[in-house]
């Protein structure tokens, strides 16, 4: 039900459109003004996934795919004094950020959701750091305008390396062997290699971070299922040492990258499976 961030057209009064209360629509038509093109605007989902996602945000995922417009309310004559647009985009200025937590009473992202995120995972740091930290004035930062962020962007090209398309391949023909339901497609290559491309020059993070951090967020975040089902991908020998055929090609391709984190996602796996024989 996209209602609660498209609104919808009233039924019992034609040409009046319903806005959401809490703001989402408003805050796309105020992003695709022309007057605001310049100006960052942010949409900000706080525990998206305490109701499925693939449904109220339906919409989104298919502008992101297609990048054509969302479809408000007729396009007729009756409808040309609402203030709400008959169709409306996802402008180059417009960022969509979500916060979610993992439990028994949330519902995991699918496939089609995954494929067009970065998922970043949070870890809780040491409490007794907190000594260390201490009281900062603020700094107040100028606000970047969205044409000067597009300006550092690289869009053209694939993006990826010789090698590294090889290292999707090798993970690729891994998890087919396997049997199970996952596959890295075009789209998260494309995305990947915007990623890598994009990254700041100058900054102590690296390429080979970088293609560490999103082995991690866009291809190790869809690796769930059975002991059955992952053991010829994921384990631990008798010792405790990571085995595995994903393990095996992130070895192959070391000279990439150490891919630290993306072996701690494995090791964390392999515990899980082992402890209750699945993994999410």
């Amino acid at each position: 039900n996209r209602e609660p961030l498209l609104g919808y057209p009233n039924a019992l009064s034609e040409g009046e459109y319903v806005m959401p209360e809490n703001g989402a629509l408003e805050l796309l038509i105020q992003a695709g003004k022309e007057e605001n093109r310049n100006k960052p605007y942010f949409l900000i989902l706080d525990e998206m996934n305490l109701s499925h996602v693939e449904r109220y945000f339906a919409d989104f995922l298919s502008v992101m795919e297609s990048q054509e417009a969302i479809p408000l309310h007729p396009d007729t004559e009756i409808w040309k004094k609402c203030r709400v647009p008959a169709k409306i985009s996802l402008p180059s200025n417009l960022f969509i950020i979500g916060t979610v937590n993992i439990d028994e009473t949330t519902y995991m992202f699918s496939p089609k959701v995954l494929d067009r995120a970065n998922v970043i995972t949070l870890h809780q740091g040491r409490f007794h750091d907190l000594l260390s930290l201490g009281k900062k004035e603020k700094t107040e930062w100028p606000e970047m305008p969205a044409s000067l962020f597009e300006s550092f962007c690289v869009h053209e090209g694939l993006g990826l390396k010789e090698e590294e398309l090889d290292l999707l391949d090798a993970l690729n023909d891994a998890f087919h062997k396997s049997g199970i339901q996952c596959g890295i497609g075009f789209r998260i290559a494309c995305q990947m290699g915007r990623y890598l491309e994009n990254i700041p020059q100058g900054l102590s993070f690296t390429r080979e971070e970088g293609l560490d951090a999103q082995v991690v967020q866009r291809i190790l975040t869809k690796l769930r299922g059975s002991a059955q089902q992952l053991a010829a991908l994921v384990s631990t020998s008798d010792k405790g040492e990571l085995t595995g055929s994903i393990s095996e090609v992130l070895e192959r391709f070391s000279r990439l990258s150490s891919f630290t984190g993306a072996r701690k996602v494995l090791e964390e796996k392999a515990r899980e499976l082992k402890l209750y024989d699945y993994t999410i």
